[in-house]
């Protein structure tokens, strides 16, 4: 049975940032050393947004305080089969 050498996405725009609505290219890269028995192979597409920012202020008395920030938010997720039982 064969092995897994390398399993990855290549994007037309490897910067990784999208804008709504905007269409994404790319293609799936699988390599194997042999023949292997699968099922089916599916990516999940997720769509989120992380933000961190710390801000800094200083009292009448010259003391400094720091307060951090941070948020998260999820968008969307979806798996689609690319291959086998679910794909094409």
């Amino acid at each position: 049975m064969g092995t897994l050498r390398a399993f990855y996405i290549e994007l037309q725009n490897p910067e990784g940032i999208f804008s709504a609505g905007q269409i994404i290219n790319g293609r799936l890269v699988v390599e194997l050393d042999a023949e292997m028995n699968m099922r089916e192979i599916s990516l999940t597409f997720k769509g989120l947004a992380d933000v961190h920012w710390t801000e800094t202020q200083t009292n009448s008395s010259g003391d400094t305080t720091y307060e951090d920030y941070s948020a998260s938010e999820m968008y969307f997720e979806h798996s689609q089969p690319v291959f086998g039982e679910g794909g094409s």
